[in-house]
């Protein structure tokens, strides 16, 4: 997610500068100064291995936001134009349909993703944005966010695009939505700057952050939301443009800071684009708008090492694979850091993933770590959308992790 432009707390009129949108001082409970990170970040180097995507979808407008089932047979892309649309995984990575000829992503790529079905969430006249999606595991319902700050459940399996639920959750739009242990609830961030729970049984919603009156809440535009990756987990993670990544336990609703990461004392932190989980739910990596990755260590309460990638305007997408971190930019580039490499070395190397594509919004893949989508849109902030999506087979790129990886234990064990 690039920065917003315009000034203010409303994404109608959000800071165009990185310093704009970020609070001059910080509570001392709430906020952990790190300063022991090096400020002169390397500058990373591409290797020479690149990746070829499989498949590609070019859609009408920006896609925001991408979801899919727990196995990966349905893919949902959602965009500027309002509309949901669903896609056959795995018969677009298998090249079952040719991308037309006049297709700008015959450059990239021969086959076309394989349309499945569409639906509006909020009708035809004048619909809003769709800014964020999460899907049941087993594709029975979807949860989609607005631009408007609406937060809609609807049926994906039988008569596809019904809504069971729709409420106005917030006052500007919406960020993120993550799912909860057991899919009977879901958390939505917000640009307004408040986190909110919601009930899928009874549609009912009520606010975990009450925005800036939260005395160790974000103060600025949530820019993302995730639960610990564990069966059990009660901690949530947000990021925002405050510069902030805090955990939120859902038991209490209290949250407590994730240190922040300072050029050097005395400077403002800079905005976080979003921020995930390690695999194991002990590490934490977060995205800042001048191109930094910085791991965190929750058992050891701080950072570990970080990376300076080659993205002057923020790093605005993240996923973790085993042994791997994928970094989409807001110049479109895909860039893939190994994890057992020195980050801190002079020339970091990375695999850079081929596409042509504008900002990136979204990137996920699967339980296995095997695929890989990456769509092109700006989620209303500032950045240009290539209004596509990309699908690449990573099976003969990455490699099984360290046995390390799976050391990591649950920060709520």
């Amino acid at each position: 997610m690039a920065l917003p432009a315009g000034a203010g707390a409303s994404s109608q009129g959000l800071g165009s500068s990185a310093s704009a949108m970020v609070p001059t001082s910080a509570s001392a409970s709430a906020v952990m100064e790190a300063g022991s990170l090096s400020s002169a970040g390397p500058t990373a180097e591409a290797t020479t291995c690149r990746t070829e995507p499989a498949f590609g979808v070019l859609a009408p407008s920006g896609l925001n936001c991408l979801a899919a089932t727990g196995d990966f047979r349905w893919v949902y892309t959602g965009g500027d134009d309002g509309v949901v649309r669903r896609y056959d995984f795995f018969a677009s990575i298998n090249g079952e349909q040719e991308l037309p000829r006049t297709s700008p992503l015959q450059t990239v790529c021969n086959s076309s993703g394989v349309l499945l079905g569409t639906w509006l969430p909020w009708g035809s006249s004048q619909p809003p944005q769709v800014r964020a999606l999460c899907a049941h595991s087993q594709g029975l319902w979807a949860v989609v966010g607005s631009s408007h700050g609406h937060v809609q459940l609807a049926t994906i399996r039988v008569n596809e695009g019904t809504a069971y639920h729709s409420v106005q959750a917030h006052t500007d739009s919406v960020s993120d939505l993550t799912l909860l242990p057991g899919e009977f609830a879901c958390l939505s961030a917000s640009l307004d700057t408040t986190i909110a729970l919601h009930d899928l049984n009874t549609g009912q919603c009520s606010t975990i952050q009450s925005g800036r009156s939260h005395p160790h809440g974000h103060k600025s535009q949530v820019t993302s939301i995730n639960m610990q990756p564990h069966a059990a987990a009660t901690t949530a993670l947000s990021s925002s443009l405050d510069g902030t990544a805090r955990l939120w336990d859902l038991r209490t609703t209290e949250c407590r800071s994730l240190a922040v990461y300072l050029r050097s004392p005395g400077d403002r932190p800079p905005p976080l684009l979003t921020a995930t989980w390690g695999i194991g739910g002990a590490q934490v990596y977060t995205a800042q708008a001048d191109g930094r990755v910085v791991e965190w260590d929750l058992r050891q309460q701080g950072p570990v090492r970080s990376v300076l990638t080659p993205a002057p305007t923020g790093v605005t997408a993240l996923c973790i694979l085993h042994g791997q971190i994928v970094c989409g930019t807001a110049e479109g580039s895909v860039l893939v850091y190994a994890m057992d490499q020195n980050w801190e070395a002079k020339h970091p190397k990375y695999t850079l993933l081929r596409g042509e594509r504008g900002t990136v919004s979204s990137i996920i893949t699967d339980a296995e770590y095997r695929f890989l989508l990456v769509s092109s849109g700006t989620r209303g902030m500032a950045g240009q959308a290539a209004n596509s999506c990309l699908g690449y087979d990573l099976t003969d790129l990455l490699k099984l992790p360290p046995s390390t990886l799976e050391q990591q234990l649950p920060l709520s064990q």
